[in-house]
């Protein structure tokens, strides 16, 4: 029998990028405590900036895929 966490999930993956944001971001939420309005300025702020670098072209996107083997080739990497 499918849970209902997976029925949830399973129709959550087929949702346009943002709506997964969001729904992303409210559920991470939700298992925090109170709001930190600081923190939370904070983080609006380095969002937007982020947003501006790959608006503008500053950087460009790679796949988890890519990210994950540049992590692991620095993790085997001698210090």
């Amino acid at each position: 029998m499918v849970s209902t966490a997976e029925l949830v999930m399973e129709q959550a993956l087929t949702l346009p990028i943002r709506d997964r944001a969001l729904i992303a971001r409210q559920l991470l939420l939700s298992l925090e405590g109170e709001n930190d309005p600081e923190a939370e300025a904070l983080w609006q702020e380095e969002l937007q900036r982020r947003l501006g670098e790959l608006q503008s072209g500053q950087v460009a996107c790679i796949s988890w895929t890519e990210a994950r083997e540049r992590i692991a080739g620095r993790l085997r990497a001698p210090s």
